[in-house]
């Protein structure tokens, strides 16, 4: 199986089949630990696609859920939507981001998710450019149009991962500020499981090697 782009080159599928990447946007925040919580309990991995002005706020939680080994990627500075700003703006966004992590854990991830999804063919040449991946999404829960109803998320996943649908595969878009979904976040687990599928990490759905995912030093600012 092949993982599917978008006409910027972000991945909007797994490579392995029967897979569902769980990723979580826009923390950390006050909920993830009750996540990580779940998370360790559940033995299962995800993708945490992090703002650093949340970084700066909650540096523990995202420690820990990096000691935890789950994965950690960019989502930008302030969650700009990058397809509005100037190349040099979308630059400063990933470039301040990249400080904080670093200050935080001491690597700096990667792999990247454009606020919304949105860029444009300029500023996805300029992050292409400075060494990242970009991925998107292709089940998305909404979670935070409804934040307190957790049935509208879980319909998304009822009706989209089932047994006959097993061929492909998921990368999925829930937001770890959104208190409920962190709530509801074991029920959406095994549901998956019982179609069939695995919950798993972006790296482990796209087969990324550890080489992939984090530069070991801080990089150039001026690159």
């Amino acid at each position: 199986m092949v993982g599917q782009v978008d006409e910027f080159n972000q991945k909007t599928s797994c490579v392995c089949q029967g897979t569902v990447a769980v990723t979580y946007d826009d923390g950390p925040s006050e909920f993830t630990p009750t996540l990580l919580d779940s998370l360790k309990a559940a033995g299962l991995k995800v993708t945490f696609f992090v703002i650093g002005q949340m970084v700066s706020q909650y540096p523990a939680t995202l420690k820990r859920a990096y000691a935890e080994g789950h994965h950690i990627a960019s989502h930008t500075w302030d969650h700009a939507d990058l397809a509005t700003l100037t190349v040099a703006q979308v630059k400063a966004e990933l470039i301040k981001n990249e400080a904080i992590i670093f200050q935080t854990l001491g690597v700096v991830p990667k792999i990247m998710r454009c606020p919304y999804g949105s860029i444009n063919a300029a500023g996805a040449k300029e992050i292409t450019r400075l060494g990242y991946t970009m991925i998107y999404w292709n089940l998305d829960t909404n979670d935070w149009a409804h934040p307190t109803d957790t049935a509208a998320s879980m319909k998304v996943y009822t009706d989209t991962v089932t047994p006959q649908t097993t061929f492909t595969s998921y990368i999925s878009l829930q937001h770890d500020i959104v208190q409920t979904t962190v709530q509801m976040a074991p029920n959406v687990w095994n549901h998956v499981k019982k179609q069939g599928f695995s919950v798993v990490d972006t790296p482990t759905c796209l087969q990324l090697t550890t080489k992939d995912l984090y530069w070991t030093t801080l990089p150039d600012p001026n690159r």
